[in-house]
């Protein structure tokens, strides 16, 4: 029962990490930012460490270990730096006023992209206007089943990148 606590707790402290971020990087260099919040997170592990009191652990890593929790410790640092630079990016075309452009242009390529494939689709698979007046509710059933891989190919390739 106490890991679904903890489970519980790490969703919540996962969530609060990213919404006190966001309101820490507003007027702040995401570099700056970045580091600063590494030197947190090192002093308060360290802490931990000693707390608990596995510090005489150390010298128990092996080579193997010690070579994927600092491959481990690369990966988190380049995910914050990425984090980071990704909302001073959106901040920045937010004050620039260019954002909603962005996501207009994107949405508008979407749709175009989405339409241009169900034409091409419909076409290949012979789903045509004779299809639809000869029998409309298999017209509708494949239509529906190639919009639905249309979609599915348009947020693979465009909106989850």
């Amino acid at each position: 029962m106490m890991w679904i606590i903890m489970a519980v707790l790490s969703a919540i402290f996962a969530g609060l990490t990213s919404i006190l971020a966001k309101c820490g990087i507003r007027k702040t260099d995401s570099d700056v930012a970045t580091a600063l919040r590494t030197v947190v997170v090192l002093l308060f592990s360290w802490i931990m460490v000693f707390i608990v009191g596995s510090a005489n652990t150390i010298t128990d890593i092996t080579p193997k270990s010690l070579i994927f929790l600092i491959m481990s410790g690369i990966a988190t640092g380049a995910s914050w730096i990425c984090y980071f630079k990704a909302l001073s990016v959106v901040n920045v075309m937010r004050m620039k006023g260019t954002l909603r452009s962005y996501l207009e242009e994107v949405n508008a390529d979407a749709e175009n992209m989405l339409a241009r494939l169900e034409t091409e689709m419909a076409k290949s698979e012979g789903v045509t206007e004779a299809l639809k007046r000869q029998d409309q509710m298999t017209w509708f059933q494949r239509k529906n089943n190639i919009r639905s891989r249309a979609m599915e190919i348009v947020q693979r390739e465009m909106i989850f990148v």
